[in-house]
């Protein structure tokens, strides 16, 4: 494995499967951010051993976290979560076949349903509601997918989002975390949410972080009991 960039003030480190380049190196200098090659990807066992103790620890109205950089592993949590229990998988965009409805109809159930799911997504605005997806802005379209995506969920069952909020911009992301976070507790939802961005901590607030290595050797489980956090540390056999 390639040494990283040694950065006066490093604050991130950028895997990648090619062997780094001094081109991409000296780029990424003046930026305080390190390369470093991974062609590792974590184990089967590992991964399942991640989303068995991930799910034991899942109760109604928790949320867990999964954060860590490209290539680490965190789709792959979430695939082997859906394989072990049935949940609701939150989609990359609306479906095609609503793409083209005013947004208070993209919603199902009652009206009054709709406008709540709407308005704790931050689409209070009356305005809003006769435009159709594409119509809205990146923030609103993944304000509205959250809406699309709980509204649909049972309660208690476990809900998969990946790529959390990571095309936009960070304050929208974390308001967009905050809103998420208050609504799942209220109304007793099970969430896993995959991100790249560990600034989403604060807002969403988890019950557990699952943080799996670089390396794809281990992974590291957080959980919280009471005022503290619990700590383990799973490893590749």
């Amino acid at each position: 494995m390639a040494e990283p960039a040694r950065t006066p003030g490093l604050v991130r480190v950028i895997p990648t499967r090619s062997t780094p380049s001094a081109n991409l190196l000296r780029a990424c200098a003046p930026f305080a951010l390190a390369v470093e090659q991974s062609r590792a990807r974590p184990g089967r066992e590992l991964i399942n051993r991640a989303a068995r103790a991930l799910l034991y620890r899942s109760k109604p109205g928790t949320i867990a976290l999964i954060t860590g950089p490209s290539g680490c592993g965190k789709s792959s949590i979430l695939r082997a979560l859906a394989r072990l229990t049935p949940c609701t998988r939150a989609p990359a965009s609306i479906p095609a076949h609503l793409a083209a409805r005013a947004v208070v109809d993209v919603l199902s159930g009652p009206l009054e349903a709709r406008l709540s799911a709407l308005s704790r997504a931050g689409l209070a605005d009356a305005a809003l509601l006769a435009r159709t997806p594409p119509e809205l802005s990146e923030g609103e379209r993944n304000r509205l997918l959250l809406a699309f995506t709980l509204a649909r969920a049972r309660r208690g069952r476990l809900i998969l989002i990946d790529e959390f909020t990571s095309p936009l911009d960070r304050a929208t992301a974390r308001s967009i975390a905050l809103t998420l976070s208050r609504w799942a507790r209220r109304t007793k939802l099970k969430l896993v949410i995959a991100s790249p961005h560990s600034d989403l901590l604060e807002s969403l607030n988890p019950d557990a972080l699952l943080e799996p290595a670089l390396d794809a050797s281990r992974v590291r489980l957080r959980w919280r009991q009471g005022a503290t956090l619990g700590d383990i540390t799973l490893v590749d056999p």
